[in-house]
């Protein structure tokens, strides 16, 4: 374990196993679209490389801090994808008078240099400098600084606010893999068990997700009389689709069925 993984010390008086989990997650769908469990000292931004594999044209994808890199943002135009991302107020001198000045949305040219390009080259990446937006988002706590490849006024200011707080949602689905489907409570010691049910937790959680989100209609129709609004218990959903995956999976029962069956009694 690790040799596989490595891991750390901590509190501990010897060196625990403990591996990185990066999810691509769809913030609307509640479905992962693609996961990876690496080695502990890998980096998060490296993981997010690799899952720029599994998008599509039009895809826009959420950043937090700690992924801002130039040879990352690089990536995605090569991948011809866009980004929003959160970045340091220290990431550069640009982003710093960005910080310091009054404006709110200004476009920048962003310049690597020779540490970036050598990261970037090292990924068959270019290096050319690449246009790129800075924004301001007020909070009721802070003031967050985004930069994102939406350079265009099509894209209003005051909607890259309301934007990045879909990220949250991220947040929220790494909270049901550890709370919900108890992804760390492990079945076995070997490497194996552990990748096993890494992606056993990921396809139960999307195949929950799926369920949940195709039923909003049968719901909204069920209670359009109703005074308040009502909405699928996720975690109602989970022993639901636990007791039928087998003939789920083995195309013995339809998801569509499932959803309909599994719902009414519950709501």
């Amino acid at each position: 374990m690790l040799q596989a993984f490595g891991g750390s010390k901590n509190q501990c008086k010897d060196r625990k196993p403990m591996a990185l989990a990066s999810c691509l997650y769809d913030v609307f769908q509640g479905v992962v679209l693609d996961a990876k469990l690496a080695r502990y000292d890998d980096n998060e931004a490296g993981l997010a490389f690799q899952h720029l594999e599994q998008t599509e044209d039009n895809d826009l994808i959420l950043y937090d801090r700690g992924y801002a890199s130039f040879w990352l943002v690089a990536a995605h135009f090569y991948y011809k994808r866009d980004f929003c991302m959160r970045i340091r107020v220290n990431y550069n001198k640009q982003i710093r008078a960005f910080e310091k000045s009054s404006q709110k949305d200004t476009v920048i040219t962003l310049k690597p240099t020779a540490d970036m390009q050598d990261k970037a080259r090292q990924r068959g990446l270019p290096v050319e400098p690449v246009k790129v937006r800075l924004l301001k988002v007020k909070t009721s706590k802070d003031i967050y600084l985004l930069i994102t490849s939406l350079t265009s006024q099509r894209y209003p200011a005051k909607d890259f606010g309301d934007l990045y707080h879909l990220r949250w949602q991220i947040e929220e689905g790494y909270k049901k893999q550890k709370c919900f489907f108890e992804v760390e409570n492990f079945s076995g010691k070997s490497v194996l068990s552990i990748m096993q049910d890494f992606h056993a937790c990921m396809l139960n959680q999307t195949l929950t997700a799926i369920s949940c989100f195709h039923s909003k209609g049968f719901i909204n129709k069920r209670v359009k009389q109703r005074k308040n609004a009502y909405k699928v218990n996720f975690a109602k959903v989970i022993p639901l689709l636990r007791s039928s995956l087998i003939n789920l999976l083995s195309g013995q029962l339809s998801l569509l069925k499932f959803k309909c069956n599994s719902s009414r009694p519950k709501l």
